[in-house]
């Protein structure tokens, strides 16, 4: 946290490095959906600042839409910007349902990159029928 910064010191002879990975997870989300709207915004150097317009103008909304959408987000305005989502952004919305449902029914899930999220075992399976 930025709040923590100024507590973080390296020792002597050493550096911290620290990375920003630049909302990388809705920029990625963007290519493999093919969202033409999203990869848009995607390409501008903050990418919520880029989506605010969608969402009233409000850079807070359209980071609290995105991330909502990609991690399941429901609580507070969650399901009043996940509409504006769903339907300013639809390649991508489907793009994340579609994945979460095939989790949810035990399919395999598996980024570009070969990660994949393992079937549930059958133990899970028999407590959540």
């Amino acid at each position: 946290p930025k709040v923590m910064r100024r507590v973080v010191m390296a020792d002597d002879g050493w550096a911290l490095v620290v990375a920003d990975a630049a909302q990388l997870e809705p920029r990625v989300l963007a290519a493999m959906a093919g969202d033409v709207g999203l990869a848009t915004a995607a390409g501008e150097i903050d990418l919520y600042a880029a989506l605010a317009q969608s969402f009233g103008g409000e850079r807070a909304n359209a980071k609290i839409a995105m991330l909502s959408a990609m991690y399941g987000g429901t609580s507070g305005d969650a399901s009043k910007l996940l509409a504006v989502m769903r339907q300013r952004f639809p390649q991508a919305y489907q793009f994340v349902e579609d994945a979460a449902k095939a989790g949810e029914e035990g399919r395999l899930v598996r980024s570009w990159l070969g990660r994949t999220c393992p079937p549930p075992s059958q133990r899970w399976r028999d407590l959540v029928s």
